[in-house]
């Protein structure tokens, strides 16, 4: 388990107006704390790992007999769609708008896995106050799925039960 995943993670983004312009203050988590925790996270939330959230929602979905447990996938799938969405904040730089899951893949693969060049450029060329946006909105994106998965693991240990004759979960019984 990373850091974060022991100490929690939060985030606090504090603007201050006053007739002297803008100041802004960010309250977040250690950088290498966070680049060891999305090694982890990134599998929940790329659309074409196995454990993504999208994938892991319609196994458990299709699996559960506990109608319950299948509403409280149905409004996870929800909030997962909102937390995609970025809650209604949205920035534009460029003329392109960031939001959401948009923010996480612009930190996740212009900044920490440095895989995409014009997203690096991005980063590089914003304004600090922008950046300081983009970089909280980031932090309350893995927030965010953080407490998904936390829920997901959640309903999977109530509707299943680990069988260790082959390494896996198999459904509990609905009788």
């Amino acid at each position: 388990m990373t850091s974060l995943g022991k100490t929690g993670i939060r985030v606090m983004h504090q603007i201050s107006y006053t007739r002297e312009g803008i100041a802004t203050t960010l309250d977040q988590p250690d950088e290498d704390a966070v680049r060891s925790f999305l090694l982890t996270l990134r599998q929940f939330v790329a659309d074409g790992e196995p454990l993504s959230l999208g994938h892991v929602f319609n196994i458990c979905f299709l699996h559960l007999g506990d109608e319950v447990l299948k509403d409280q996938i149905k409004k996870m799938r929800n909030d997962w769609a909102a937390v995609r969405r970025g809650w209604g904040t949205i920035i534009v730089h460029n003329n392109v708008e960031y939001s959401g899951a948009k923010i996480f893949d612009l930190w996740v693969d212009g900044w920490y896995f440095h895989s995409d060049a014009e997203k690096k450029k991005v980063l590089d060329q914003v304004d600090p106050f922008t950046r300081e946006w983009l970089r909280g909105q980031f932090i309350g994106f893995i927030i965010g799925i953080s407490c998904l998965v936390q829920e997901l693991c959640q309903i999977i240990l109530s509707g299943f039960v680990e069988d260790p004759a082959k390494g896996g979960f198999i459904l509990l019984s609905s009788a």
